[in-house]
């Protein structure tokens, strides 16, 4: 384990290019990713390659295997990496699983989260590239299974309020099932 000292000591992070097929993935990947390469591709064409991998050395990813196997199907030539061979192989295979694991150690604030995907939706925003689309119900469990814990919000609002934990968007009317909307009497009729 580093000292507050050695983590100060660590020379600065270099972010270099190394062509695509200089890299070898990590053959005991514990993470199934192959399904999400096609939305992986289209977070690249809308953001560019802005994460770089983290890689050793010798090509072996330690993290970004989706990232690299969607700049592969994109055909990009060199992708941007940083090197950690610093590590011990154990700090490498204990950072893979840390890293990976810690997209749940956080919980989703439902409201903030609602007005949020509001804001992008009335920004005509794909929502598909945010991972917050029209997913099916056991995929939305999942992305929340950290937030066991949470209650409810505790916010009051007027009658006819509804909230709903669901992060999908409603199809027949276009409006969230997440945030805030007034429930008429028609139910085909919905405003913000």
């Amino acid at each position: 384990m580093l000292t507050p000292q050695a983590i100060a000591d660590v020379p600065r992070m270099e972010i270099v290019y190394k062509p695509i097929d200089w890299f070898r993935e990590y053959a005991r990947n514990p993470r199934k990713n192959d399904d999400a390469v096609d939305r992986m591709c289209g977070s690249i064409r809308e953001f560019g390659l802005k994460i770089p991998c983290l890689v050793r050395g010798d090509g072996e990813v330690v993290d970004g295997h989706l990232r690299l196997k969607a700049a592969r199907k994109l055909g990009i030539a060199e992708i941007p990496v940083i090197l950690c061979d610093e590590w011990t192989p154990a700090q490498v295979k204990a950072f893979r699983l840390m890293v990976n694991r810690s997209v749940t150690w956080a919980e989703w604030d439902s409201d903030l989260l609602g007005l949020e995907l509001l804001d992008l939706k009335n920004l005509d925003f794909d929502l598909g590239l945010t991972g917050f689309d029209d997913q099916p119900r056991e995929r939305r469990r999942e992305w929340n299974a950290a937030d066991k814990k949470s209650q409810p919000s505790k916010r009051r609002f007027s009658p006819g309020t509804r909230i709903c934990r669901d992060y999908a968007w409603r199809s027949q009317t276009g409006m969230p099932s997440c945030g805030f909307w007034k429930r008429s009497r028609d139910k085909k009729s919905r405003r913000g």
